[in-house]
C-alpha cells in the first residue's frame, strides 16, 4: 500500500485504512448479537469476551 502525498508534509493514513475501519465497525456487532442472545443474563460477559477473543484471533 502507498500513502497519498500530503499538502502540509505530515503523515497522511493509507486509502484503504479508512474503509476498512468503516467495514469493521459494521460487520462487528453481527456475531455479537446472536451469542449474547443465546446466553443467561448472568453471563453475557463471558459472552461477550469469547466473541471478541474470537473476533481477534479472526483477525491474526
Amino acid at each position: 500500500m502507498t500513502d497519498v502525498p500530503s499538502p502540509s508534509g505530515g503523515p497522511v493514513l493509507p486509502p484503504g485504512l479508512p474503509a476498512s475501519g468503516v467495514d469493521i465497525g459494521i460487520v462487528s456487532p453481527t456475531p455479537a448479537s446472536p451469542a449474547l442472545a443465546a446466553a443467561p443474563a448472568g453471563r453475557a460477559g463471558m459472552a461477550g469476551a469469547a466473541v471478541g477473543t474470537f473476533r481477534r484471533l479472526g483477525f491474526a
